[in-house]
């Protein structure tokens, strides 16, 4: 007897950002905004790590990180979606395509 699973591809977004990283931001960039007196921001620190791998924890696959929209596109199945809506730093698990890659 085979058990099929079907995973499907989520945006995970998370509530914050930690408070203590340094922006995500080349050496290039950090130059020009100081040259332009163009201060950091939060869209410029990374995603939390420690969400992140708590994720990876629960065996969800992370395939992208967004530090603008403050989350991460991950592929889990329909049974853990309930499980990472609970946890304390996740503001919202949206789908964003099923098993046939629609949506």
């Amino acid at each position: 007897m085979y058990l099929l699973v079907i995973l499907y591809i989520y945006f995970v977004s998370f509530l914050d950002k930690p408070e203590k990283s340094a922006p995500a931001l080349s050496p290039r960039a950090i130059e020009q905004r100081a040259k332009w007196h163009i201060p950091t921001d939060e869209m410029d620190y990374p995603v939390c790590a420690a969400y992140l791998d708590s994720l990876r924890a629960r065996d969800i696959k992370i395939h992208h990180t967004s530090r603008w929209f403050n989350g991460a596109t991950v592929e889990m199945d329909v049974a853990k979606v309930a499980e990472v809506e609970s946890l304390s730093f996740v503001t919202a698990v949206e789908l964003t395509r099923d098993e046939s890659g629609s949506l």
